[in-house]
């Protein structure tokens, strides 16, 4: 990809979007490490904004590109956003904590 194409190198913008990447990352793993229905949706949340406005100003910019990486931004940035959307998806029950364990009895 010629990211030279789009303009020349801004360094407040890239430590702020390193910045933005870091903080994704934090609330990621905090999902990952505990994953409660509303933490998934809060990071799903969260990935969903960050990814559908990346995806829309690549999808609008992608003349500057040549076609093979044109088609490798729309499926890869794409995909993060169907990962996002997956995280938001309401909660399906679990089989296993649908189960009563009954335990043997014992003779009395």
């Amino acid at each position: 990809m010629r990211v030279s194409a789009l303009g020349p190198y801004n360094e407040h913008l890239t430590r702020d979007v390193g910045a933005l990447h870091l903080a994704l990352l934090v609330l990621s793993v905090m999902a990952w490490r505990r994953p409660t229905p509303s933490a998934l949706r809060m990071a799903g949340g969260a990935w969903l904004i960050f990814t559908a406005v990346h995806f829309l100003w690549h999808s609008l910019h992608l003349q500057v590109h040549p076609p093979a990486d044109q088609i490798g931004n729309v499926i890869a940035l794409g995909g993060n956003l169907a990962l996002a959307i997956l995280l938001l998806l309401p909660d399906r029950p679990v089989a296993a904590q649908q189960h009563v364990t009954v335990s043997p009895e014992q003779p009395s």
